[in-house]
């Protein structure tokens, strides 16, 4: 069955590596499209002004542009229950051996919660962790993923210049049997981290440390008006061709930095978000989706929920495209027919 994406992995130099479904796994594009008309349907039957129910198939477009451009810290609220809700989601899935816990963000907050002075201080994001190596065999049931819009060498991805840095050592602590073992590290970007933002570049130092290290690194880009973090990725606000508000980076670093892959799930306003696979020990890997737990901190946030106005267009609207204009548009019909 066709892919609803692009199938094929590129190495820098344009040569066909392999196709993605042979590492993770494909979606038929009929599954999918019978998956989204279902949720359509579902959504415009319960979707209205200030519902419970995300009135989108994906991305709330009205959420979005409202919590970048609010300065009660709408962005951090939603953040940190969206991180909450995929903490608990993956809690659920995943395998046995594997805890998920809350660590310290490589991002950095821009306002004191309180002042309101800019500050630098860490966010919460998700790290998985394997609890019991000596599973690494045992086969894991999976579900078939997404096909990524486009995948890049890791390392074209970084933005180290190699002669800011000199070789080193380093000092290895020996791990038992018992003890937590990073294995993933997950982050939802924010607008201080993103460029131009302030934190930019203490986020990509961190960042590059971290694939640098091999540890395979997700990132959610919900941000459609800031460039995206990693090189070599399309510009949706830059109107780059084949680019998307929306992006999740599978920074995929199993293999070693100089043969790892960042897979690229783009996607549109009022699209599903893609599944996506999750690294973890060895060749081991869980599909997500993390449109649930979206869908989840959306109905669990009434504050910010009860300032979105679907009768008006979003904030700073002419930031989308004119086909997503359309989309967003086109949701905010589906919500009039629903009244």
């Amino acid at each position: 069955m066709e892919s609803p994406a692009a199938s094929q992995i590129w190495d820098i130099g344009g040569f066909i590596l392999g196709n993605v479904g042979d590492m993770y796994g494909t979606v038929g594009k009929d599954a999918i499209i019978e998956a989204q008309a279902v949720e359509r349907s579902i959504v415009v039957a319960s979707s209205g002004q200030n519902a419970r129910r995300n009135p989108y198939l994906g991305v709330n477009a009205h959420l979005q542009s409202y919590a970048q451009h609010n300065t009660i810290g709408a962005w951090k609220m939603w953040h940190n229950a969206y991180i909450n809700d995929i903490f608990n989601a993956l809690s659920e899935q995943l395998p046995s051996g594997y805890e998920v816990g809350m660590t310290t963000s490589l991002q950095i907050s821009e306002y004191h919660p309180d002042s309101g002075e800019r500050i630098r201080r860490p966010e919460p994001d998700v790290t998985i962790y394997e609890s019991d190596p000596s599973l690494h065999g045992q086969m894991l049931s999976l579900m078939a993923g997404t096909a990524p819009t486009l995948v890049l060498p890791v390392t074209e991805t970084l933005h180290a210049d190699d002669e800011l840095y000199l070789s080193g050592l380093m000092i290895y602590r020996a791990i038992e049997l018992n003890n937590l073992v990073p294995v993933t590290r997950i982050e939802i970007l924010s607008p201080t981290n993103k460029p131009p933002g302030d934190g930019f570049i203490q986020y990509f130092e961190k960042r590059d440390a971290t694939l640098a290290q091999e540890t395979p690194l997700i990132e959610i880009d919900l941000l459609h008006e800031s460039r995206p973090v990693p090189r070599g990725i399309p510009s949706y606000p830059n109107r780059h061709t084949d680019a998307h508000p929306y992006n999740i980076y599978v920074n995929d670093t199993r293999l070693g930095l100089a043969d790892g892959k960042t897979l690229v799930y783009g996607f549109s306003v009022d699209e599903a978000f893609p599944l996506v696979p999750v690294p973890l020990a060895g060749k081991e890997h869980i599909i997500v989706d993390f449109l649930a737990p979206y869908n989840e901190t959306y109905a669990r946030l009434q504050l910010l929920r009860n300032r979105l106005d679907f009768q008006q267009v979003p904030l700073a609207f002419e930031t989308y495209t004119s086909a997503d204009q359309a989309r967003i548009q086109a949701v905010m019909q589906r919500i009039k027919g629903s009244l």
